[in-house]
């Protein structure tokens, strides 16, 4: 069985119960998974997520112009990992870039949701590691 069909079957046999939202992680991109599901699976919209950088941006884009293609609504956008905040300094850096997902959500005619800071990165940094200072 294929990863779409695994995701696709997941998604029908399970029974979720009354649920408000039924949020799905999808991975970046037009690919099969998202055909499947979004032919499959009634949708009554999607979330973009996305850095600023241009490279999650063009994958960004084409992912909102498939949800559009296939009729399902491209509610509004999050720009994710905006500002990563230094832990000794509290210095903040814009490491990818500023309002990438703000002006594409401006391009596509869709709002922003949300924007985000690098916490996961925090998450992932050991917390007894010493941080260099140095101008950015």
């Amino acid at each position: 069985e294929t990863l779409p069909v695994s995701c696709l079957v997941l998604t029908l046999q399970v029974e979720w119960g009354p649920v408000d939202y039924l949020v799905v992680d999808m991975p970046p991109g037009t690919g099969d998974v998202q055909l499947s599901i979004t032919q499959n699976v009634p949708i009554a919209g999607a979330v973009i997520v996305s850095t600023p950088q241009d490279i999650a941006l063009l994958d960004a884009r084409r992912g909102a112009e498939m949800f559009r293609k296939v009729h399902v609504p491209v509610l509004g956008f999050v720009q994710n990992m905006s500002v990563f905040q230094c832990p000794n300094c509290q210095h903040q850096s814009h490491i990818f870039g500023t309002d990438g997902a703000r002006e594409l959500a401006r391009s596509l005619g869709v709002e922003v949701l949300g924007e985000g800071d690098a916490t996961a990165l925090h998450i992932a940094l050991p917390q007894e590691h010493v941080w260099p200072s140095r101008e950015v």
